[in-house]
């Protein structure tokens, strides 16, 4: 499980995503200096997560942008092996 982000540090990821999105890149470090440039007076921790999160959401957006193959679809049989557990058993 991650850590969960505060809307301060989201908001101004995607602010900065939407505005600056040809300066993000994939490596942490770079969007590390980005940030850095593009926000007045970050502290180091605030410049680090949303360094993170920038570079999380640039993943995401390629991941989408991929196409998928269609799943394939699983046939299910018109009743399933567990109902024959519930039902009452003939006496």
């Amino acid at each position: 499980m991650g850590r969960i982000k505060t809307q301060l540090i989201k908001r101004t990821a995607r602010k900065l995503f939407t505005r600056h999105q040809s300066d993000i890149k994939h490596s942490f470090e770079e969007n590390k200096a980005v940030v850095a440039n593009l926000l007045q007076n970050p502290n180091k921790k605030m410049r680090n997560i949303i360094a993170g999160y920038l570079a999380r959401l640039i993943k995401q957006q390629q991941e989408q942008s991929k196409p998928r193959a269609p799943r394939p679809m699983m046939s299910r049989s018109p009743r399933s092996p567990r109902a024959e557990h519930y039902t009452s058993r003939p006496r």
